[in-house]
């Protein structure tokens, strides 16, 4: 039985694809899934199953998803023992103060490209300061008051899926 997490993209986001947790719980359940826990608003599913192929996994879920509730939600899935590792990973140590923010983007599937690392946005409000298969290991600077938020960048750059969460908020689902 693996031990996985579901990040569901651009939900409970602006007022667009208003989702409650425990509907969503209701929903991971009736799939057949057993401790099912979210963490926080933003579409973060904690959840065993046995099946093993993420691919049945994301299509089984996305399109209960969007039977339910008549839109499209890209679901990207990791286990627990992938976020743990991300965590253990020290590339933030020289990028901690408290004028930035640390991110991790999951890309739903392998990028085709690469980008030059490091590698500044335009308005150097970002920068990608790692790219793998999987992620990319992100510092949101403060630009005229506001940081930077990862996820359409990196999707226009890379030209694929992908969702983003805060490097607290990941290390707070693990720990839970």
């Amino acid at each position: 039985m693996a031990n996985y997490i579901a990040f569901l993209r651009g939900i409970n986001v602006g007022g667009q694809k208003i989702i409650t947790m425990e509907r969503l719980r209701q929903i991971f359940v009736s799939l057949g899934f057993t401790n099912v826990l979210s963490y926080i608003q933003s579409g973060n599913i904690l959840f065993n199953s046995p099946e093993t192929n993420r691919l049945i996994l994301t299509q089984t879920i996305e399109q209960t998803l969007s039977n339910t509730f008549g839109f499209y939600i890209s679901t990207i899935i990791r286990t627990e023992d992938e976020i743990k590792a991300i965590l253990n990973n020290s590339i933030f140590n020289s990028y901690s103060n408290e004028n930035i923010k640390q991110y991790i983007t999951f890309f739903q599937e392998k990028p085709q490209k690469d980008v030059p690392i490091p590698y500044t946005s335009p308005i150097r409000n970002l920068e990608v300061i790692k790219q793998t298969d999987t992620e990319a290991y992100i510092v949101s600077f403060l630009v005229k008051g506001k940081y930077g938020f990862p996820n359409n960048f990196i999707e226009k750059e890379l030209n694929i899926v992908a969702t983003t969460r805060n490097w607290r908020t990941l290390d707070k689902i693990v720990k839970r």
